[in-house]
């Protein structure tokens, strides 16, 4: 499985929480909406499915300083 979203809205806090780790790299093709639409911004990560059982999972590190350090969302 591909395209897992990088964030998910967390609506109690009023705020955007990593899906999956909070150093999972961008997609990058979604760099464009970090700051203006995070919703549609995916993950570099993945599931491997076997028979319908997760046999593993990744995802590619934040390897850019430049998105390291960008800062929160807002």
């Amino acid at each position: 499985m591909l395209d897992f979203p990088l964030f998910t809205w967390n609506e109690d806090e009023k705020r955007w929480d990593a899906e999956h780790h909070p150093f999972c790299s961008i997609h990058p093709d979604d760099e464009q909406y970090l700051h203006t639409d995070p919703g549609k911004v995916r993950a570099s990560s993945y599931d491997l499915i076997c028979n319908g059982y997760e046999a593993a999972s990744g995802s590619v590190r934040i390897h850019d300083p430049k998105i390291q350090q960008s800062g929160s969302l807002t």
